[in-house]
């Protein structure tokens, strides 16, 4: 695989932005407070163990790594789960801690019930408004990006384009959607928190909605796709994008794989990766910290309107190191100069006085300094 730099996946983006469909994972929302599938597991083992042993959850200190690392081994191939490890582990947990599926959906929109889009989806909410972002494809349940699209649009003073969110039980906005270019759209591969049907468990997971399969072969006519914050566990989607990328003329804007370390793609990810290059799709492996990080250098390089570049540049965080005006005035405290950042340990003991006329030029205030 051809492993390139975010700056190469920034300015081919930037040249024909709206031919790139978007494909995020739960690693987009991390920073902005989402818990990744390995503490959700942790927490559910938790509650699992509270309940088993008859102890207040309360009490167990879940941030202590000591306790955590008991309360995995208690369970870790025993007690009617699998390895943890295996591509099974999350969905098996989830199932034993949890088996009716209203209280596990009850469960998740209280742990998302109080994030925040973070700076990367605020910046891909402003290229959706702007006219830079057409379609965005996500396994996650959160409503962060239909709120970073809403707050985008609320920047730019008037409502510019009104993002069309399909999920599990609206599949068919998303054939609308693609059919007649109603753009731009959100499709939720695995539900929406607003429905009440989502898709979490491996038994889930194991087909796709045909519907969604269907429109996803028809987007990669039309665009190329980059994938960010995904690790290619769910075999479903997986299958979809393979499927796709072996049609003809797929992908026409390549197919980008963001990831933070390109050694360590997983063996369904390589597998996609190789299957669309062989059926000639361009292929791309980007090294890419973070989604923040991705967005970021792309709002460097994007043509934005004035007022939602205006918006854009205010999510940046200012500087921790910035310009202070120099102390004024006569002062009893000392040290009177707090800004170096280095102690002076010592100083010169002697000093230099030089009488010299106010016409002197460098030349001979230099000559008197030598004598």
């Amino acid at each position: 695989m051809r492993v390139v730099q975010l700056s190469v996946f920034a300015r081919a983006w930037a040249v024909q932005p709206a031919r790139f469909a978007w494909l995020l994972g739960a690693g987009a929302s991390a920073a902005a407070g989402v818990p990744t599938a390995a503490r959700v597991m942790d927490d559910l083992l938790v509650r699992m163990y509270a309940g088993d042993f008859n102890v207040v959850r309360q009490s167990i200190d879940a941030d202590d790594p000591a306790i955590l690392a008991r309360i995995r081994a208690h369970y870790d191939g025993v007690n009617g789960l699998p390895k943890f490890g295996t591509p099974s582990d999350y969905s098996a947990v989830f199932e034993k801690a949890m088996p009716d599926e209203a209280t596990r959906i009850a469960y998740l929109r209280q742990l998302f019930s109080e994030c925040t889009p973070c700076y990367g989806q605020r910046v891909l909410g402003a290229t959706i408004t702007t006219g830079l972002t057409d379609l965005v494809l996500t396994t996650n349940f959160d409503s962060l990006i239909q709120m970073a699209a809403t707050e985008a649009y609320a920047s730019a003073g008037r409502v510019k384009r009104m993002l069309t969110v399909s999920g599990l039980q609206s599949t068919g906005r998303a054939s609308t959607a693609i059919s007649n270019s109603q753009w731009p759209a959100l499709v939720k591969l695995h539900g929406d928190f607003q429905e009440s049907k989502l898709k979490n468990l491996s038994s889930e997971l194991q087909s796709q909605d045909q519907t969604y399969r269907q429109f996803v072969i028809d987007a990669s006519r039309r665009f190329g796709l980059a994938v960010a914050g995904y690790s290619g566990r769910d075999q479903s989607v997986m299958d979809m994008l393979r499927i796709a990328s072996e049609q003809p003329n797929a992908w026409p804007a390549g197919l980008w794989w963001l990831v933070r370390d390109p050694t360590h793609l997983s063996k369904s990810v390589l597998t996609v990766l190789d299957s669309a290059s062989k059926a000639g799709v361009a292929v791309w492996v980007v090294h890419a910290e973070n989604f923040d990080e991705t967005m970021g250098m792309l709002a460097d390089q994007a043509d934005l309107e004035p007022s939602v570049r205006a918006y854009v540049n205010g999510l940046r965080p200012r500087g921790v190191v910035s310009d202070v005006p120099l102390p004024t005035g006569y002062t009893d405290d000392f040290p009177v100069l707090r800004l170096n950042a280095l102690p002076i340990v010592s100083a010169p003991t002697r000093v230099l006085h030089v009488g010299v006329s106010p016409n002197i030029t460098d030349k001979e205030l230099r000559a008197k300094c030598m004598t």
